[in-house]
């Protein structure tokens, strides 16, 4: 019985050695692989002289050579720039870095596959992604100025400032505003990073001397207290008619005749 026992349990012993001895060798191999695809990365050389050869060629070329595959967006990377090549017995790394040099391109190895990623794109989506700006207009005198015309340049976005002076808009880190109303100087801020602006305007007095024709006299603009509209006299003669109150008709915005 007792020696029936112990073959039973050298036999089981012997069974789990081999197993263990067959994990560890598939480990061994698997740490192999990848020291080996580690080295190859760093050992890689290539051969590529021209000063007159595209970043497509040169790819092409780098895959002759070598064992490697390149993977990347068609539109991400123009493969037709032309480049100046002087790599003899070259790292496949370092040829790469010099290519893509102030491009915004770079590249990662991932095993016997090199990933080209346009990073620029990136940066500037990021740029572009609107975000909510507020802020306040005031006068020299820190007064806030109610109704001031606040517009993304290039844009239709607008807005006005409340009775406070405060506005907020949507806009991008790559954007300007500018700054508008009657009788200031206008004015424009790049908004950059800025999530809260503070603006002030200056008074244009070259506006405020001017003298216009109201309905019951003449007055500075100055001294006004409502908007101004102003319409031109050939915009008026444009306009085929010989009584005055229906040239003025659909002229001014807002205005009754």
């Amino acid at each position: 019985m007792k020696n029936s026992l112990y073959q039973e349990l050298f036999i089981e012993n012997k069974q789990l050695f081999r197993i263990m001895k067959i994990i560890v060798y598939v480990c061994f191999l698997c740490v192999g692989n990848l020291l080996a695809i580690g080295s190859y990365a760093q050992t890689a050389h290539v051969t590529i002289v021209s000063n007159h050869i595209t970043i497509g060629q040169v790819i092409n070329e780098i895959e002759k050579q070598t064992d490697y595959l390149f993977v990347f967006n068609v539109k991400d990377i123009n493969i037709k720039r032309n480049v100046k090549v002087n790599a003899k017995d070259k790292a496949v790394n370092e040829v790469l870095n010099d290519i893509f040099k102030d491009t915004g391109i770079r590249h990662a190895i991932e095993g016997k596959n090199i990933m080209l990623i346009n990073s620029t794109d990136k940066e500037k989506g990021a740029q572009q992604k609107d975000f909510l700006v507020t802020g306040i207009v005031k006068d020299e005198n820190g007064e806030p100025i109610i109704g001031a015309n606040i517009q993304v340049v290039g844009k239709s976005a607008g807005t006005i400032t409340d009775m406070n002076g405060r506005f907020s808009i949507s806009a991008s880190a790559n954007s300007t505003l500018q700054i508008t109303y009657i009788g200031y100087q206008t004015q424009t801020v790049n908004i950059g990073e800025q999530r809260n602006i503070n603006i002030i305007l200056q008074e244009d007095n070259a506006q405020l001397d001017e003298v216009v024709v109201v309905g019951y006299g003449t007055m500075k603009k100055k001294d006004l207290t409502g908007s101004v509209t102003a319409v031109k006299g050939d915009e008026l003669a444009a306009r085929r008619t010989t009584q005055l109150s229906t040239a003025l008709q659909g002229a001014l915005s807002g205005v009754m005749v």
